[in-house]
């Protein structure tokens, strides 16, 4: 279980590949994958995305697997939960092995990081900015 960013998730296991997004990117993900390799899920904003990851594993997984699990990017508690969807299915939960993002090796068309510096932008500028919008 892999994300980038909270309107994304990814389940790739030996036999398929998921893409999660919300409602507003579900196009997008349409448009930007191979659909050969890549199924498009819905996340459902009524329930924690990584809750929703873990049961739709604990459903579809061989008896017995593994889930590696982004440490880095899960709290512990969240950890717990996920771990309490998949442990009565018979599956197990794991941290992911150190090293890069799996997913981010594959995205082979990455732009890169924009080379411009970094501007420091000032509370004051911002709540003047937000008091001339209102």
């Amino acid at each position: 279980m892999s994300r980038l960013k909270l309107t994304w998730a990814a389940i790739i296991t030996k036999d398929s590949a998921t893409l999660w997004t919300d409602g507003r990117y579900t196009l997008q993900a349409r448009q930007e994958t191979d659909p050969s390799v890549w199924t498009i899920g819905k996340i459902d904003k009524t329930q924690h995305w990584l809750l929703q990851m873990a049961e739709f594993l604990a459903d579809h997984l061989p008896p017995k697997s593994t889930v590696a699990l982004d440490a880095w990017c899960t709290p512990f508690s969240m950890a717990r939960n996920i771990e309490s969807r998949l442990v009565p299915k018979g599956h197990r939960l794991q941290p992911m092995p150190e090293g890069p993002d799996p997913v981010i090796s594959l995205w082979k068309h990455r732009p890169p990081l924009p080379a411009t510096p970094v501007r420091v932008h000032c509370a004051s500028g911002v709540e003047q900015a937000a008091g001339e919008v209102r």
